[in-house]
């Protein structure tokens, strides 16, 4: 609490000055506050957009990375189906024993694989040379031209340049179901001597559907082309094989091609990611706007700088409460400091609390106090001093009355010897009355050393408790220093936790790698089916039931892949919460490092305060010393009146001896007449004196009479 200045009800205090200096205190105290609100402000905002664009640049990285990864493995299931069937058709082929045959599983194979709409075999030889093509659908490529050849079709001659390998060609449109797709080919080999080539034609619509549906964001597009850069795949077929992807909008981007993993970049607010088809010259692009990701961040941006002014307002409103609470206080203090400063002491000093004010406070009252009493003793004693100076008067004009008196009369001194005895005795009785008056002011000066000792005792006990307070202050520095120890254990608490979630999230890159296992294993039971599938169908009606079993393990591997990738949904979900809760980590990282810094702001506040007091320890001691030095000095002056009090008892035994000597007065009349000029002169040195004290004794009093007690 602070000090409580009441005034009394015949004057209240109205000065200008003191309210001018108490709300420059408070404007002061004001731009403080708002200064470190704004600039802790500033900083957490320019932290967390910092920590914002990070995580959205993280954000987009991760997401496109397992957008197109997972592109890529359905790309690689939409089409692995097709291309182990060629394969298990180029190891069969050589092994049929006529065309017939051939045609025959050809035929029964062709439902296997739903995206397989055409198998055929062609021979090396044309069969204008002996050879033969063979086809699982009534399709006669000889009717529709007598003149047509295998061995001229781009297919086969793609083939035949990449012998040993399977070899997907590039799209086309079927002539008779005008759809788009494209043809697996690959060389059948025996006694290895490569004796035709097997085709599968496959439709497209499924991949691209697989394709086209799997967007990073909303507005995004996904599309495929191959390595010189003709669209593959797009969800405006018009544009497949007929326009090239570096030709348009893509001819910054000519260096995915020569990339071997996911490649992701942004350019002002679109973003371009690729993958390159695992075993195929093909190339996964999906692009689009990085507003689906921004829009978050231009939200939370707003939001802290609503913050950032809710906070502004709160700390002006708590700012201007605080410095009017502190300053009004200090403003009636400055009031009733001004009317002691004009002479009036009759204001009433109120003190309530324990704060540093409140000691101020009290502090002011007891010095009014004190300089109350001493301006009454000056009062009293003047006042004393100014009778004394009249009664001196008064025997001075008696003793020039009687000096003149002695002129007039010189030659009757003899007779008037008694008078003059009494004259004398008369002059002893004021002596004692000015020993007297020296005794009052000997009183007056003890007085006056007593406010003097009392002062230094205040001041005494003022350092004490400022000590007290700077003891407090190193106090609250050990606290500030387990507070900072306390922030940086809550860091490293923070930071094994990341540690941790690093661990889990390696762990769960091994669940994937198994997970990944598991599905080829599926994959490879599924083309065992197809194998057994196929021995079914060579051997005819004895192979039915084994169809029906090979039917039934081919179910269960493709159960088994379903299974594998929703596992492997599961896996990139939990991929993704972890690199949530690692970035949200790295964030609580940086709140402990803001945290540590306003610490090391209150300790430094800290000492800087402790440093005042020391400074304001250290002039109270030198007020200390003063008034010492000044109680000294007055018991100097009080010594110097005892010698004055010793000599004027002095002078009245001599008046004694005067009397005695009266006697002998009339022995020396003649020279007491020699004397009586320089007796003369003295007296009216004297009274000058009288009325130059009497005018002092005036002048104090009027002085005095100045302050209002």
């Amino acid at each position: 609490m602070f000090g409580v200045l009441k005034e009394n009800s015949l004057k209240k205090t109205n000065n200008p000055t003191a309210k001018a200096n108490s709300s420059v205190l408070a404007r002061r105290i004001t731009i403080l506050c708002l200064s470190l609100v704004f600039s802790i402000s500033i900083i957490t905002t320019v932290l967390s957009l910092l920590s914002l664009s990070n995580f959205t640049n993280q954000n987009l990285q991760i997401r496109a990375e397992i957008s197109v990864d997972l592109i890529n493995a359905e790309v690689q299931n939409s089409l692995n189906a097709a291309i182990n069937m060629t394969n298990t058709l180029v190891v069969m082929a050589p092994t049929i024993d006529s065309q017939a045959e051939m045609e025959r599983i050809f035929n029964n194979l062709l439902d296997v694989v739903p995206s397989i709409f055409e198998i055929y075999f062609g021979t090396t030889l044309s069969r204008f040379d002996g050879g033969h093509f063979v086809t699982a659908t009534d399709w006669d490529p000889y009717g529709d031209n007598p003149q047509w050849d295998q061995t001229r079709r781009p297919w086969f001659i793609t083939a035949m340049q990449r012998a040993h390998s399977t070899v997907i060609t590039d799209p086309y449109v079927d002539d008779s179901t005008g759809e788009i797709c494209v043809t697996i080919v690959r060389t059948a080999e025996a006694n290895g001597q490569i004796i035709g080539v097997v085709g599968t034609d496959v439709f497209l619509d499924e991949l691209t559907r697989l394709v086209v549906d799997h967007k990073i964001t909303s507005d995004g597009s996904t599309f495929i082309i191959n390595k010189e850069g003709f669209y593959i795949v797009n969800q405006d077929q018009s544009l497949v094989m007929n326009e090239n992807f570096f030709e348009t909008t893509g001819s910054h981007l000519r260096n995915i091609t020569s990339s071997t993993g996911v490649q992701v970049i942004v350019e002002g607010t679109t973003y371009w990611a690729s993958v390159p088809v695992t075993g195929m010259d093909w190339f996964i692009i999906s692009t689009g706007s990085t507003d689906e990701f921004t829009k978050y961040f231009w939200q939370l941006l707003w939001i802290t700088v609503i913050v950032v002014l809710v906070l502004s307002i709160v700390a002006t409103i708590i700012s201007l409460r605080f410095s009017t609470i502190l300053t009004k206080p200090i403003t009636k203090l400055s009031g009733i400091l001004k009317l002691i400063a004009d002479g009036d002491l009759t204001q009433t000093i109120e003190v309530k609390g324990k704060d540093e004010i409140s000691t101020m406070t009290r502090m002011l009252k007891e010095t009014q106090e004190s300089l109350r009493g001493l301006i009454g003793d000056i009062v009293t004693g003047a006042r004393k001093l100014e009778s004394v100076g009249d009664e001196l008067s008064d025997i001075m004009a008696k003793s020039a009355e009687a000096i003149s008196q002695i002129n007039v009369n010189m030659q009757n001194m003899t007779e008037k010897s008694i008078s003059q005895s009494t004259s004398v005795t008369e002059t002893n009785a004021t002596m004692v009355q000015i020993v007297n008056n020296i005794e009052s002011l000997n009183q007056n000066i003890g007085t006056q050393s007593a406010s003097v000792s009392r002062s230094s005792v205040e001041i005494e006990k003022m350092i004490k408790q400022i000590s007290e307070v700077t003891q407090s202050l190193v106090l609250n520095e050990k606290n500030v220093g387990n507070l900072t120890a306390a922030s940086v254990e809550g860091y490293d608490a923070v930071r094994k936790m990341t540690d941790d979630i690093t661990t889990v999230m390696q762990e769960s890159e091994r669940l994937y790698a198994i997970n990944k296992v598991i599905q080829d294993i599926a994959s490879q039971t599924n083309l065992l089916a197809m194998n057994a599938a196929i021995e079914a169908a060579h051997a005819g009606s004895v192979g039915k039931g084994f169809a029906v079993v090979a039917g039934e393990i081919r179910k269960l591997a493709e159960s088994s892949s379903g299974q594998a990738k929703t596992v492997s949904d599961v896996l990139r979900k939990i991929k993704s919460a972890l690199d949530s809760i690692n970035s949200a980590s790295d964030e609580v990282l940086d709140r402990f490092a803001l945290i540590d810094g306003a610490v090391k702001t209150v300790t430094e506040q800290e000492n800087n305060i402790r440093i005042a007091m020391e400074t304001q320890n250290a002039e109270s001691k030198e007020i200390f010393n003063a008034m010492q030095n000044s109680q000294e000095i007055t018991e100097k002056v009080r010594q110097s009146s005892g010698e004055m009090l010793t000599g004027s008892r002095e002078v009245i035994e001599e008046g004694k001896n005067l009397e005695g000597a009266t006697s002998a007065l009339t022995i020396g009349i003649n020279e007491v007449s020699q004397g009586l000029s320089t007796l003369n002169a003295t007296v009216s040195r004297a009274d000058e004196i009288g009325r130059e004290n009497k005018e002092s004794v005036n002048v104090l009093l009027r002085e005095v009479s100045h302050f209002k007690t």
